[in-house]
């Protein structure tokens, strides 16, 4: 719904509430009106009457209340609607204003990159025999031990940027 016709259709709860409230206070009226006044002019109690009087009032009051509680739960229903657009708008709106990312964010970034490097550097290494196997099939150098590996990792500068192919005419 449209802000302009929930706010009408609210109008129209509300009138219709007020107007069942009048309506009520005035069949109260009536009753004191039959109750008080008409027994001093002379009025006999009788079923006849008393009956289809006792059902009207009923009726009055009973689509009063209806009418009135029926108002107020509409009332509270725009008001938790429009509560929870706001919140959604809000949120929708949050990622583009959100510019720098927050302490606690930078925190668990940081400790996600530090795990995987800590996962590469706890990798088993081969037991000895399956390595010699290796290099003598394959006739390569004796493969170097894990110590070896991690200091040439740390030794060695990785260049950025640079082609292949200068690499290898540099060296």
């Amino acid at each position: 719904m449209k802000p302009v016709s929930s706010s009408i259709v609210s109008l129209v709860l509300v009138l219709i509430a007020v107007s069942s409230l009048a309506s009520m206070i005035s069949t109260l009226k009536i009753d004191s009106i039959v109750h008080g006044d008409l027994y001093r002019y002379g009025l006999y109690f009788n079923y006849g009457w008393a009956i289809p009087y006792w059902t009207m009032t009923i009726i009055v009051f009973g689509m009063g209340w209806f009418n009135i509680v029926v108002a107020v739960a509409f009332q509270f229903y725009v008001l938790i609607r429009g509560q929870k657009e706001t919140l959604k708008s809000e949120t929708s709106r949050e990622p583009l204003l959100k510019l720098q990312p927050t302490k606690e964010e930078i925190i668990e970034i940081e400790t996600k990159t530090t795990e995987k490097v800590e996962e590469h550097k706890e990798q088993e290494s081969k037991p000895a025999e399956e390595s010699e196997i290796e290099t003598k099939e394959t006739s390569t150098p004796p493969a170097e031990t894990k110590e070896e590996t991690q200091e040439k990792r740390e030794e060695t500068p990785i260049l950025v940027g640079v082609p292949e192919e200068e690499l290898q005419a540099a060296a």
